[in-house]
């Protein structure tokens, strides 16, 4: 919640105000979409693996949440190793 609050004071400072809805707009969407493509994507992942009972297979889950937590440690080694840029 904190990250996404400093995304929109970090964005919003590099348009001129007037268009700054435009921009938290356009963050919202993208946050929305890219919420409902990562969960699509464990649910297909989990269809991969035979179920069980009605219950996923755990090496499914072992796959899905493998690559989220990869995915997170790719983003936070790009910001981390960013270069400050100044305006």
């Amino acid at each position: 919640m904190i990250a996404a609050m400093l995304a929109y004071t970090l964005l919003t400072q590099l348009v001129p105000s007037a268009q700054t809805g435009r921009v938290t707009t356009a963050s919202n969407l993208l946050l929305f979409g890219t919420s409902f493509a990562f969960q699509w994507g464990v649910g297909a992942i989990l269809g991969d693996w035979p179920s069980a009972q009605g219950r996923y297979d755990p090496e499914g889950y072992r796959v899905a949440f493998g690559l989220l937590l990869a995915a997170q440690v790719a983003a936070a080694a790009w910001l981390l190793t960013a270069k400050e840029t100044r305006r």
